[in-house]
């Protein structure tokens, strides 16, 4: 339906832009179509130094020619994340440095943690507790809405708590981050433990709400890495390389995940909730490494 909505838009919605308009338009787009054909052919030729050697164009230009340009401006934008600042003295600040990818790592990990026990949620009850998909769907239903419910309700209300015992930070992690992401990660890890000692679907309601409170530390994690970006002009960038990595998780979690629990079905089919137990324990290690 998309496609033919699209097809009929193209077909059928008249242009809007009097002919003028769409005229010069495109005489502007042609003139600036030829300069940079006339650029490019510049940058094609080789260039002669003076013992007679020769230098063909160089690489960057060629990744036009292959159409690889794009993917070399996204991996550029991972620039962001390695922070370069300076104190008053003039001393580089390791903690801009490595705070930020402590908090990247933790964040992702979770990410992943999260995405991949859900896919493996699923199949487990399944295989388990012989769900069916009215019980599927009232389990991930729950879920759902608890987790909208902490952020609608509950987070505006301890931050409000929190901002009146501590001081916010705007250039570092502040004690109000370390909580909410504290808080996420304890209700994750707890989640995650019922799954491995319930014995029956209802406790699965009890793990939505319990979990619930992991929400919080996806906002927790992009408010402290946007902190560390030196040049707000780049903001819409920096959420842009976020949002890609995010995506790459969400790929990889569940085929590794299904994978590890269909491999350790047979001797311990909780061993890959188990495993994001681990996991969310390493990242609350991690935490204690972030420097003020």
């Amino acid at each position: 339906m998309s496609v033919i909505g699209m097809i009929a838009a193209f077909l059928l919605v008249k242009e809007s832009r009097p002919t003028w308009v769409r005229e010069r338009t495109f005489g502007k787009t042609s003139h600036k179509a030829k300069l940079n054909t006339d650029n490019n052919a510049q940058d094609d030729e080789s260039v002669e130094l003076g013992n007679g050697v020769r230098f063909s164009s160089p690489p960057s230009r060629n990744l036009y020619r292959f159409g690889l340009q794009h993917i070399v401006n996204q991996l550029r934008s991972f620039r962001l994340l390695w922070i370069t600042r300076y104190d008053r003295h003039g001393n580089l600040q390791k903690s801009a440095r490595i705070n930020p990818l402590i908090l990247l790592s933790v964040g992702f990990l979770m990410m992943l943690s999260g995405i991949g026990a859900g896919s493996c949620i699923v199949v487990y009850g399944t295989f388990m507790f012989h769900w069916d998909n009215h019980t599927i769907g009232l389990i991930m239903s729950t879920g759902m809405l608890s987790r909208a419910a902490a952020l609608m309700f509950i987070n505006p209300f301890l931050n409000k708590y929190l901002l009146r015992k501590f001081t916010k930070q705007t250039h570092k992690v502040d004690t109000i981050d370390r909580i909410n992401i504290g808080v996420a990660l304890v209700s994750e890890t707890l989640g995650m433990c019922v799954i491995v000692f319930a014995g029956a679907t209802n406790w699965f309601y009890v793990i939505s709400v319990v979990t619930a409170m992991g929400a919080l530390g996806g906002p927790a994690f992009q408010s402290c890495l946007l902190k560390y970006n030196e040049k707000p002009e780049q903001n819409g960038e920096f959420f842009g390389l976020l949002s890609m990595l995010g995506s790459v998780v969400m790929m990889i979690a569940p085929v590794g995940f299904l994978g590890i629990y269909s491999a350790t079905l047979e001797f311990n089919p909780v061993f890959v909730f188990e495993f994001c137990v681990g996991i969310y324990i390493a990242c609350g290690v991690a935490m204690v490494f972030l420097r003020s």
